[in-house]
């Protein structure tokens, strides 16, 4: 039976969670949205006036296990209640009398009548629901288009978003996309948001009125390309009605998964055919509310489908398949990959030319798939490009070489050996060829290999979201494209066009109202100077109108035309080899030759303010190595060796005496943690490793092996054994590990995010060093942070260095007051031992930020945080009145700290003696073998410090702090 009782507030809110769809059920409610109130057992009925002629069914059901909505809506397949059965409920709550008592369900209830009443309202009426939902979007982009953004009410956001959820039941699907994207660039101007973007929302809005434009004519007649049905309006392709197609020889190259704007989850499959070098796709399309009920599709990641068969829709490339056989299934060998390498464009030229082509139509994805050879990069300012044979270049992502996902991704595979060919998607971005790429392949060590890069393009480009972006923050670099095209050289006619499309964003943003001849003169003139005749014509005609509203076809069709001209304006920068420098342990990476070097630490901070990019860091590294006598590096241990940047330049420099850095490899790997002494670092561990695996020789193998028969550090000794195997002095693993590979497919596809932290703890504690990437991308792009929490811990626990600089950024989020986030970033820069860490670890602990937690991961880090902690404390000496603070010394070897000391007690000045003195004793008492030292050098430098007779109070205040350490 329904509850009898009635609902208070407070029981709304627990039954419908979601305060938002509580407040627009009130709404909908108060606005008489709903009719035929009654109630039958243990349910409420009501209909609910939706976008189409017929009603929403609405229901709520009270049940042993709680109270539930369904509803007919859309909205209602991803949430618990949508509006209408919240509704519902506020209305029961409010009123439980005005409902009726049924003798029987009221028709329609029943899913099975429901369907019947379906197959009976035939095809006209779904026309007229098209035609219905078309008018409403034109209404809605006519008004923006006149009236702008800037007087937008706040209310507006929620009906434009309420009226795209109900358009898919319209069947315009990409309408129903793009409204509900709309809606959250209209929430950002609504809140004065700087996140607005003007080119993104001049996209989105062309894009919604010329589909509805091509939408009119098709429900006024018109049939539709079966590629733009699927495109446009969604339909379900029976067998019958898609090509048949086999012989395929596929490689999957990329698994993506993503939820779009309506709230759907798309698995997909990127696969290449070898035979034809076509492009395919394969794809689980869900809404949100079976996802967890529904086995996610397989991934084909590392296979071979040798004829494999099945038939494919009417798409844009990649074609959308049905794989019906996979054909053949084996190993993903070097013979494939170097078929795939020769299906490859040849060159940059040859993918542009490509682009240009899908360009021409308006409907067709922005991105076009491609394989592409190429044989560089090149890391000069805040955009990757990477390079073909001929010098011609394409920009990677926005977000330069130590930001975006496609950076961080590329600069893990570009470590493994030179880089062959790239996979992915080209667009443009402002005036700017950008490749997105999906996977690297790469002529590695151990053999031509297939990488994944993770990076989902299609997430990244859908709904056309390529813009001109300002500046992120006060007094950093600019990245928008034109200031980097400008830099590198594009076209100045191609600059100036895309300055065109930019202004003419902002006016449609402002409204139309300010498309005066005034405004389009100028535009109009550097359209003519580009050659551009016809469109300053149009441009200054549709200026001239006095009716807003009159001017907003040609306006947006002008500017959408101006984009096709801007695809075919845009060319390949070119890149002068001859100017530029290979970076060390990068083989296919360049920068300009540096001027000048640098010392460790000032490249750490250089780096960190993002003044030089990892590359330019990785040069730096290698020329002060270079520079130096093996006899100093070996004795430098801190905190060069606690540097996984720094790993492979140091090792590189040292191996040049053998004898050397033999020992002082094994000096490391042997150091005990002994009373009053810290561990040493993971990474100086790793770095050791890395100095053995560089020497190479018999002895070094031998340290090597003695490291892979000891206990404990599990991850320390795969890195051991991995070093032996890619030396060709140990014994090879035997092929790939089945329950790595199960576990790497858990920690990408598994549906359940429990599952995928099993895997991720599970391959950590099997040191699975090889599916480190996989964890990478899990610790990027999962949506869990949960997930990515345990992958933060699992690629610490490994000795992943790579994944210092996403560290870091997690203990930055303090700022923002993401506390967890930022604890963890602590915890795992302690676990990883990286001495990059360091200067963020103090900026917390000097704030006062949880002292317990980064006084932990310092001591972790060990001997290196000790001249920066010093200088530290000097700056804010009343840090050292902490007992955290006092713990890390303490935790430290007592001749460091002592040897750290008395240098900077021989530096002070006389002026400011007693001041550093005093403080040094303070420190100094952490060890108290090392604050005797301390007061004796003291008194042997002011020779009466502790008479009685001291004059001053900064004397007296040292002689009482020396006075407890002398007997």
């Amino acid at each position: 039976m329904v509850d009898a009782r009635k609902l208070t507030l407070a029981d709304l809110r627990e039954i419908v969670a979601d305060a938002t769809e509580l407040a627009k059920g009130a709404k909908v409610k108060d606005d008489g949205g709903l009719a035929h109130l009654s109630r039958f057992g243990g349910k409420l009925f009501a209909d609910a006036a939706g976008s189409g002629a017929a009603p929403y069914k609405v229901q709520v059901l009270f049940e042993d296990k709680g109270i539930r909505g369904r509803c007919s809506c859309m909205a209602s397949r991803s949430r618990p209640f949508c509006k209408h059965a919240a509704a519902l409920l506020v209305a029961w709550a409010h009123a439980p009398e005005s409902f009726a008592e049924a003798a029987a369900p009221p028709p329609g209830a029943s899913p099975g009548e429901a369907k019947k009443k379906d197959v009976k309202r035939g095809k006209v009426d779904d026309k007229d629901l098209m035609a219905r939902g078309i008018e409403q979007v034109g209404t809605l982009v006519r008004e923006l288009g006149v009236s702008g953004v800037a007087s937008l009410a706040a209310d507006r956001v929620d009906q434009v978003r309420a009226l795209g959820e109900t358009l898919r039941e319209a069947k315009l699907r990409r309408v129903s996309a793009r409204t509900i994207e709309l809606s959250g660039h209209l929430a950002k101007a609504a809140a004065r948001s700087d996140g607005f973007d003007p080119a993104a929302y001049a996209e989105l809005i062309g894009d919604l009125l010329l589909t509805i434009r091509k939408l009119e004519k098709h429900v006024g007649g018109e049939a539709l390309a079966d590629e733009h049905v699927e495109e446009l309006i969604g339909k379900v392709w029976t067998k019958k009605d898609r090509k048949p197609i086999d012989g395929l020889t596929l490689v999957e190259y990329a698994f993506l998964s993503r939820t779009t704007a309506d709230s759907f989850v798309i698995r997909e499959s990127r696969f290449v055919d070898l035979a034809s070098g076509a492009h395919f796709s394969e794809k689980q399309i869900l809404p949100a509310f079976l996802v967890k009920r529904t086995d996610p599709k397989k991934s084909w990641t590392g296979r071979l489908l040798d004829k494999a068969s099945g038939s494919v829709y009417p798409s844009f490339p990649p074609r959308r398949l049905d794989l019906e056989t996979p054909g053949a299934v084996g190993a993903l060998g070097p013979a494939a990959l170097e078929a795939l390498i020769e299906k490859a464009l040849p060159d940059v030229g040859a993918a542009l030319l490509a682009l240009q082509e899908r360009r021409r139509d308006i409907f067709a994805p922005d991105a076009l798939p491609v394989a592409l050879r190429v044989e560089a990069v090149l890391a000069d300012g805040e955009r990757l490009q990477v390079v073909d044979g001929t010098g011609a270049a394409l920009f990677l992502p926005e977000g330069g070489p130590e930001g975006g996902e496609a950076a961080e991704a590329l600069a893990a595979v570009l470590r493994e050996g030179a880089l062959a060919a790239l996979v992915g998607d080209v667009a443009l971005d402002g005036a700017l060829p950008t490749l997105f790429p999906l996977a690297a392949i790469v002529r590695a060590r151990r053999g031509l290999g297939l990488f994944p890069l993770g990076i989902d393009a299609a997430a990244f480009l859908e709904s056309k979201k390529l813009r001109a972006r300002a500046p992120e923050a006060p007094g950093r670099a600019s990245t928008r494209w034109v200031d980097i095209a400008r830099r590198v050289g594009v076209s100045a006619a191609a600059i100036a066009l895309g300055e065109v499309r930019d202004e003419m964003a902002h006016a449609l943003a402002t409204g139309l109202s300010s498309v005066t001849p005034r405004f389009a003169e100028p535009l109009a003139a550097r359209l003519r100077d580009l050659g551009l005749a016809k469109q300053a014509d149009l441009l200054a005609a549709t200026a001239a109108k006095n009716d807003p509203a009159e001017k907003l076809d040609d306006f947006v069709k002008l500017h959408q035309v101006l984009g096709i001209a801007l695809a075919r304006l845009a060319g390949a920068s070119q890149v002068d080899r001859a100017r530029l420098e290979r970076v060390p342990g990068y083989d296919s990476v360049f920068i300009p030759s540096p001027e000048r070097t640098y010392p460790p630490r000032e490249i750490a901070s250089l780096q960190a303010a993002n003044r030089i990019n990892r590359y330019q860091a990785a040069v730096y590294y290698d020329r002060h190595f270079g520079a130096m006598r093996p006899e100093e590096i070996a004795a430098s241990v801190y905190p060069a060796w606690a540097d996984g940047s720094a790993s492979a330049y140091l090792a590189r420099a040292l191996a040049r005496e053998p004898a050397i850095a033999i020992e002082a490899a094994r000096r490391v790997l042997e150091a005990d943690a002994g009373k009053g002494r810290t561990r040493t670092p993971r990474v100086a561990k790793l770095t050791a490793i890395a100095v053995l695996a560089e020497v190479g020789t018999d002895e070094a193998a031998t340290v090597l092996a003695a490291v892979t028969r000891r206990k404990g550090d599990e991850a320390l000794i795969a890195h051991a054994r991995r070093a032996l195997e890619d030396a060709g002095t140990g014994p090879r693993a035997s092929g790939r590990d089945p329950e790595v590979d199960t576990l790497v497919r858990a920690v990408v596809h598994g549906s359940q995010k429990d599952e995928r932290i099993r895997a991720l703890r599970a391959l950590g504690e099997r040191a699975a060093v090889a599916a480190i990437p996989a964890m990478r991308a899990s610790l990027g792009r999962d949506l869990s942070f949960d997930v990515r929490e345990a992958a933060a811990y699992a690629l610490a626990q490994l000795g992943d260095v790579d994944s210092v600089d996403t560290f870091v950024q997690l203990l930055r989020q303090r700022a923002s007051g993401s506390s967890r986030e930022a604890k963890v970033g602590a915890h795992v820069l302690g676990v990883l031992g990286d001495a990059r860490g360091i200067d963020e670890l103090l900026a917390a602990y000097a704030e006062g930020w949880q002292p317990g937690i980064v006084a932990d991961a310092m001591r972790a880090i060990g001997p290196a945080v000790l001249e920066p902690l010093l200088t530290l404390i000097e700056a804010h000496p009343e840090i050292a009145e902490r007992k955290a603070a006092l713990g890390v010394i303490g935790a430290l070897p007592v001749e460091d700290v002592t040897e750290a000391l008395a240098a900077r007690l021989d530096a002070a000045s006389p002026a400011d003696f007693c001041r550093r003195a005093a403080l040094y004793v303070t420190i100094a008492g952490a060890h108290g073998d090392c604050a005797t030292a301390i007061v004796k050098q003291i008194v042997r430098l002011r020779p009466g410090i502790l008479d009685k007779k001291t004059s001053t109070s900064e004397e007296k205040a040292l002689a009482r702090k020396c006075a407890k350490y002398i007997q």
